[in-house]
């Protein structure tokens, strides 16, 4: 497993990275949590360079 502040140091190196993190959910946030999940990645679609026009 890679910890959580690897996720953390990419997301201050890369001004446009988004981390969203699941307590508890490991490598399985969709089945821990799948309406948030949803909602997160509805959100990343939505916000992504086709969305904008990028």
């Amino acid at each position: 497993m890679i910890p959580a502040s690897h996720a953390r140091s990419v997301e201050e190196s890369l001004p446009d990275c988004r981390v969203e993190m699941f307590e508890g959910a490991g490598h399985f946030p969709h089945l821990e949590d799948p309406e948030r999940f949803a909602r997160v990645l509805r959100e990343f679609v939505a916000d992504g360079p086709e969305a904008t026009g990028g």
